[in-house]
């Protein structure tokens, strides 16, 4: 078995690194859950629920009473898939960039009924635009990548965002791409729903995540997902959700996921996200740089989030090779995807860099 600390890693966007301080902390979840009183061990972790709403509403801010956990960017997605109301006619806009978590939900509208419309473009950059002109009286719901997980387009939230709200669109977010990287401010930029797993940039454990869900939209949702922790009371032909976020909450919560995601929330905020993205963007820069003085094409926006994406002939087998160097990287489709992190540095890109050089792949 490889030890992290031998790799040099570059796939974030795929899944994060566990730092050393969170491992501390589930160790001593599980050794609570081998030695507490078992009702004890419950009452004592469901606490970290509210602590979770808390240090993610701080990151984006927002009310803590807007969020609660996910078991990952898919459910949260299904979930805003059923939760918009939808009429006959109206129309839901995706483009053809979208990762499978925030396409297949809509698939399956469409086959209820309603219109999909998938937007194309020849880059992720020209399919927003594209998107952006096809919206007419009948889109209803816009749903997009905050960050394109296959070449790393940072998408214009704040512009699409105002369009939305003059023409009475809901916005679906998947942000899983993004948050963690660089400030969001949901007190600026008004979105509906917004979804973010938490084992990517966040370094959370994989099975873990939240949902924003804009509070002014609750009284025109439909009811979904309900379960004993969405209601106040039920009886035999009635029920009464909750007027909190508990709302979009079903049964027992996964406990490991939450504790998890709360302390990397913690972390995050603790070091700040300005610092974060500040030195996010310092190292991109510097990334292309070395790309640029090494004549290697990329994939290049002016907005990008932590993904850099190399055009080649062979990814699978470049990434194969990198992998003998011990350096992590993904292939996808006809490109080498390369995400980082704030912690990150420039001497393991300069190898990376000088490994792809020598192989001419």
């Amino acid at each position: 078995m490889k030890k992290l600390k031998n790799l040099i890693y570059f796939n974030y966007a795929a899944l994060g690194v566990m730092s050393r301080g969170l491992h501390l902390r589930l160790n001593e979840f599980l050794r609570d859950n081998y030695e507490m009183v078992p009702l004890l061990f419950i009452k004592k972790y469901r606490r970290y629920i509210l602590k979770l709403k808390v240090e993610a509403s701080k990151l984006l801010n927002c009310t803590a009473n807007e969020i609660t956990y996910l078991k990952n960017t898919t459910e949260g997605i299904i979930m805003a898939s059923e939760l918009i109301p939808l009429k006959a006619g109206d129309e839901i806009l995706i483009t053809d960039k979208e990762y499978g978590a925030n396409y297949i939900p809509w698939l399956k509208k469409q086959q209820d009924g309603f219109r999909l419309r998938v937007v194309d473009g020849t880059t992720s950059e020209s399919a927003f635009n594209n998107l952006l002109n096809a919206i007419n009286n009948k889109t209803k719901i816009i749903a997009i990548s905050w960050v394109q997980y296959c070449d790393g387009y940072m998408a214009d939230l704040a512009r699409l965002s105002r369009i939305c709200r003059q023409k009475n669109i809901y916005l679906v977010v998947d942000g899983i791409q993004g948050i963690g990287t660089r400030e969001l401010d949901l007190g600026k930029i008004k979105i509906d729903i917004l979804v973010c797993g938490g084992h990517k940039h966040l370094g959370a454990v994989p099975g873990s995540g939240f949902i924003y869900v804009n509070e002014k939209k609750w009284a025109e949702l439909n009811h979904f997902k309900i379960g004993v922790r969405s209601v106040t009371r039920f009886d035999s032909d009635s029920y009464k959700l909750k007027d909190n976020s508990a709302r979009f909450e079903d049964g027992t919560p996964n406990l490991f996921g939450v504790v998890s995601l709360c302390f990397c929330l913690k972390q995050i905020n603790k070091t700040g996200i300005k610092n974060i993205a500040q030195q996010n963007q310092l190292l991109l820069k510097e990334y292309k740089k070395i790309l640029c003085q090494n004549k290697i094409d990329f994939i290049n926006y002016k907005n990008q989030g932590n993904i850099i994406s190399l055009p080649v002939k062979n990814p699978d087998k470049l990434c194969a090779k990198l992998k003998k160097y011990n350096i992590y990287t993904k292939a996808i489709k006809d490109i080498l995807r390369i995400s980082f992190s704030y912690k990150s540095n420039l001497r393991e890109f300069e190898k990376l860099v000088t490994i792809i050089k020598m192989s001419r792949l």
